[in-house]
């Protein structure tokens, strides 16, 4: 599959499949492998792009002095509408992964004629305060920038891998991706706040996190509290990794939500608020996948 030069770095993307577009965006560690089930699931019905973040997979990375913690968030934004426009795909659904869902709210955000909806896995506007949340964020700098790099590839294989063959595909794809990118991203925690971005976002977004990640659920109310057109899917049993770890589960999730989206037309109304009576609806319904 091709690599494309955008914003002064190769980015490499896979194109697989035909009908209305999936944009995927992986998170951070991995790579666009991290959406294989998806890509297996979803390509004999629409056209599935999936691509390397920067600093990630077979992607280039940042030039030194061309980007900074403060608008990382951003840069990456703009690396994913260089490849859309290349595509020239005119409107997608995106489906993002940590990382990539806040690349995913961003998108959202800057340029709404051009996405249906999105599906969102483990999603957060800004840390605030959340020790466990910063911990996690904190070690990982650490390690990165004390060199050992071993233990970061093998805790993102691991955490994302429900076989000894996934383990092994995504620990090769970890060991591809760039320290100086991780640092930049991991760093620019200090200054991502989509809170008033995502009160302007008119699309439909299902939010889907792993009842595992106790230290992320207080995202989960405060999204349903400022965007009138989100739901929530909680996935028992499911740690952060649901697009890989439960996977099952996270594609029919991502089937309704498809559904109801409803892609082939050419206009969408939502059918949902996130008033209270339809938040239990919506966390009740979905454990009827487990």
């Amino acid at each position: 599959m091709p690599t494309v030069r955008l914003n002064d770095i190769p980015i490499y993307y896979e194109d697989t499949g035909s009908g209305f577009p999936i944009t995927c965006i992986h998170g951070l560690g991995l790579s666009h492998k991290n959406w294989i089930e998806q890509v297996n699931r979803f390509s004999r019905d629409y056209r599935i792009i999936t691509y390397d973040l920067r600093g990630h997979g077979k992607s280039g990375i940042s030039a030194k002095n061309t980007t900074t913690p403060r608008d990382y968030l951003d840069q990456l934004t703009l690396d994913l509408r260089a490849l859309l426009c290349h595509l020239n795909v005119k409107q997608t659904i995106l489906l993002g992964y940590s990382m990539g869902s806040l690349i995913a709210l961003n998108y959202m955000y800057f340029y709404p004629s051009q996405v249906t909806g999105a599906v969102l896995s483990g999603v957060y506007p800004r840390v605030g305060i959340n020790p466990s949340l910063w911990g996690r964020l904190g070690a990982s700098h650490l390690l990165n920038k004390l060199g050992m790099r071993g233990l970061l590839e093998y805790g993102a294989a691991f955490t994302n891998s429900r076989s000894i063959r996934q383990f092994k595909l995504f620990l090769h794809e970890a060991r591809r991706s760039s320290s100086s990118e991780m640092t930049y991203f991991l760093t620019s925690n200090l200054y991502i706040d989509l809170t008033q971005k995502i009160k302007q976002i008119k699309r439909p977004v299902l939010h889907v996190y792993g009842t595992g990640e106790k230290y992320m659920m207080r995202y989960r109310h405060q999204l349903l509290t400022i965007h009138p057109y989100s739901e929530v899917a909680l996935i028992p049993g499911s740690n952060h990794a649901c697009p890989t770890r439960a996977a099952d589960v996270f594609n029919q999730l991502v089937a309704d939500h498809l559904h109801r989206l409803n892609p082939d037309h050419t206009s969408f109304s939502p059918s949902f608020s996130n008033s209270d009576q339809n938040q239990r609806h919506t966390e009740q319904d979905q454990h009827q996948f487990t």
